[in-house]
């Protein structure tokens, strides 16, 4: 968990949205707290979490946030739980169940960004007749 807290801090750094949310009521903590949320996708069946927990520290209204993660290998119908989780506020977690039908990877044989006529590699290769290390300086100007 510390992992992912050290993570979400270093993309912190780099992000360039306001980090302004609402404060929260906490006497003991030391200074002000904003509210803060983790929301991540978790395989509750296998104990996996399927996409790093990402904090959301810019909820002043509402937020919406893409979790990108790689299908499973095999196809077939997996169950998937979406959790919202609070770091300032008890019983405020959130959790819903979603199912992914996924199914067998179409094979493309033929892609068109492949198609490279014959003829475009020899007109490359008539102009790369230079080295790369080659310069204005010709050495029959030496004497």
């Amino acid at each position: 968990w510390k992992k992912y807290q050290e993570e979400a801090k270093k993309e912190q750094q780099l992000d360039t949205k306001v980090k302004e949310s609402h404060p929260v009521h906490c006497p003991y903590y030391g200074e002000e707290k904003q509210e803060g949320w983790w929301l991540y996708v978790s395989d509750k069946r296998n104990h996996m979490l399927i996409t790093a927990p990402v904090q959301i520290l810019t909820l002043k209204d509402e937020e919406e946030l893409t979790l990108k993660f790689s299908a499973p290998h095999k196809p077939g119908l997996y169950s998937y739980t979406v959790c919202l989780r609070s770091d300032c506020y008890v019983d405020f977690d959130q959790s819903k169940n979603i199912r992914l039908d996924v199914k067998e990877a179409k094979v493309i044989e033929d892609h068109p960004q492949w198609d490279i006529p014959d003829d475009e590699d020899d007109k490359d290769k008539d102009e790369d007749t230079d080295s790369d290390y080659s310069t204005d300086f010709d050495e029959s100007d030496e004497d």
